[in-house]
């Protein structure tokens, strides 16, 4: 019996020498960070008290501190201390107040770093539609988000909107309505993943309709995954964004699909391909079916006369990144504008499948940095020869 309680003892004394002798970071110095707070940069660098040196550890947090959208650069270094180490963290940080502007909110201002806890709010007014081009007083949106919220895994939303005069076409008719609505969303992310679960509540009344007014409270679940496919130099990633809807006062079900995958081949040459799939189930309202809009637009087509139940987007865009000498660029930071060739092929379901199921569409356009965002006018030819602009 004394034998194994010998052993057992020497075992233990062997475990302690061991974990004890291992690289620790025992201290975390933080530089730059001038609004954001300490706590949120420990949290988004996933560091925890004494914790092992781990070189995979760090470049995840090196990367949640730059995907945050809350610092331009984050440098990294470690200082010796004995066994163990002082991690020295130096980082720049974004300007946090921005304009902001919304082809449907209208114009406003975001704040990205609210009392520097990693927290975004913005407001807008909304002042003149778009197509077709009024002039109008059109309500306001106001809310709250953060992708990590304190630097942590949990993500929320919290938004609502009051929108006056909105316009809306379909294959028989268009009318002008006001809609109001309360958003509220609570998310996680780990690693490359992240899920969302949203509750929204939305009124709205057509003003040119005999004021017909539809409510529909929902709940959607949202499922991302980023995966990075080549080496350190980010050359290819692929990334897919599974949704699905489900009505609560009213029976319906949507889901949307979609995939895409960068590839960088020269330079900062890429090619980007993507594809976006939708199903509208039965008893999906009209105003709730998913269409080929916003950044998955079937462009140089009216979108909203498409109401199939199910509908396939292959969108191809070859991007060539310029300096501002026009020469190619060699990195994103030398980048100023990149001169894009898109094609797009469309697939819409219907009872007898015949050529014009398929819709086809070829456009040009430019990728342009400015002091308020990434501007991308764009030319499509589709049915028709349309112009859109982008922010």
């Amino acid at each position: 019996m004394k034998r194994y309680v010998v052993i057992l003892f020497v075992f233990s004394l062997c475990l302690s020498i061991f974990s004890f002798a291992k690289d620790r970071i025992v201290k975390v110095e933080i530089n730059g960070n001038i609004q954001t707070q300490k706590f949120v940069v420990l949290n988004l660098l996933g560091y925890t008290k004494n914790m092992n040196l781990n070189i995979d550890a760090l470049e995840r947090g090196q990367n949640a501190l730059l995907s945050s959208g809350l610092f331009s650069d984050v440098y990294m270094s470690l200082k010796a201390t004995g066994d163990d180490y002082v991690l020295v963290v130096n980082l720049k940080e974004n300007p946090h107040l921005f304009p902001l502007m919304d082809l449907e909110k209208g114009i406003g201002v975001q704040n990205n770093d609210i009392f520097g806890l990693g927290l975004r709010a913005y407001g807008s007014v909304r002042l003149f539609n778009i197509s077709p081009f009024k002039l109008l007083w059109g309500g306001y949106s106001l809310g709250v988000d953060s992708s990590s919220l304190f630097g942590t895994s949990f993500a929320f939303k919290l938004e609502y909107s009051n929108l006056k005069d909105l316009w809306w076409k379909m294959p028989t008719q268009a009318f002008f309505y006001d809609r109001q609505s309360f958003e509220f969303g609570i998310g996680y992310k780990w690693k490359t993943n992240k899920i969302m679960l949203t509750y929204e509540d939305e009124n709205s009344t057509s003003t040119t309709n005999l004021g017909k007014s539809t409510n529909v409270k929902f709940v959607s679940f949202t499922l991302n995954h980023v995966r990075n496919l080549a080496d350190s130099q980010n050359r290819s990633y692929w990334e897919w964004n599974v949704n699905l809807e489900h009505g609560l006062n009213i029976d319906y079900t949507t889901a949307s699909l979609n995939v895409e995958n960068y590839y960088r081949m020269i330079a900062q040459i890429y090619l980007l391909t993507r594809s976006y799939s939708v199903f509208n189930g039965a008893n999906t309202p009209f105003m709730f079916k998913r269409y080929f809009g916003q950044t998955n637009n079937l462009k140089g087509y009216d979108l909203r006369n498409f109401s199939a139940t199910f509908m396939s987007l292959w969108e191809e865009k070859l991007g060539i990144p310029l300096t501002t000498s026009l020469k190619i660029s060699k990195s994103p930071k030398l980048t100023f504008l990149t001169p894009e060739i898109i094609s797009q092929v469309a697939f819409l379901n219907d009872e007898n499948l015949s050529l014009d199921n398929f819709k086809l569409s070829l456009g040009i356009g430019i990728k342009m940095k400015t002091p308020i965002g990434v501007v991308e006018p764009e030319i499509f030819l589709g049915k028709a020869l349309e112009f859109y602009l982008e922010f």
